[in-house]
């Protein structure tokens, strides 16, 4: 399918901080953006994607979801069912160890397992992130959970502290890895030396969970990647 063929559709989504482009297994492509885009910013945007200047996601290959999720912190397994929904609003449930997804589309299943996912970790990730602040006698911070792309945390200049529920997904050594890196962040907001000394000080194993890290990342499957 030419980029000139596609169809394109617009959507709000206030969650998002920037307009995002997100492309379905059809070959469409969703434009989300945090507020409505004006008649001449949506001509602008297909007239980018016609010429070529906006680069497109690409189709999706066919996504295996699983049928079971392993959260290491937890030590427990969580069993997936699936279902295609008859209406037109996706739905997910959460009964005990048991995540219910009812979506017509992989779009909302990417969405809706982000959703559980969330769910399923805040707990756990902000009480290990409180004992690991306590333990470096450190006050507690504003936590978030979410799913932000590229990245496992990152702490704002406000003080607050933002984990991927993807963390949930790693074994705990390397959770406290991630969180350990952020909390060296409250003395020093940058990437210096003395940011490296000071987290070397607070996590001497720092060098090998980063390389243990990058290989878990690695060997992700394509369903984690895809949530949102």
């Amino acid at each position: 399918m030419k980029d000139s063929e596609i169809e394109i559709d617009f959507k709000v989504d206030r969650r998002l901080s920037r307009a995002r482009l997100y492309r379905g297994s059809d070959g469409s492509v969703e434009v989300r953006s945090p507020t409505s885009l004006s008649k001449r910013s949506k001509i602008s945007i297909i007239n980018q994607i016609e010429n070529g200047k906006i680069k497109l996601p690409p189709s999706p290959s066919s996504v295996q979801y699983p049928n079971a999720i392993y959260l290491p912190l937890l030590h427990q397994i969580y069993s997936v069912a699936y279902r295609v929904t008859s209406g037109d609003t996706p739905r997910l449930e959460i009964r005990g160890n048991q995540i219910m997804v009812a979506a017509q589309s992989n779009h909302e299943v990417d969405r809706l397992l982000g959703g559980a996912l969330k769910k399923v970790a805040r707990k756990p990730l902000t009480e290990l992130l409180r004992v690991l602040l306590l333990e470096n006698s450190q006050q507690l911070q504003k936590i978030r959970i979410g799913l932000p792309s590229g990245r496992w945390a990152s702490r704002s200049s406000s003080g607050t502290i933002s984990l991927s529920a993807r963390l949930i997904l790693l074994e705990e050594e390397l959770i406290r890895g991630v969180m350990l890196h952020e909390i060296a962040h409250i003395k020093h907001m940058n990437h210096s030396k003395d940011f490296y000394d000071h987290l070397e000080v607070i996590d001497p194993n720092y060098r090998q969970r980063r390389r243990s890290i990058k290989e878990e990342e690695a060997s992700f499957s394509p369903w984690i990647r895809h949530l949102r």
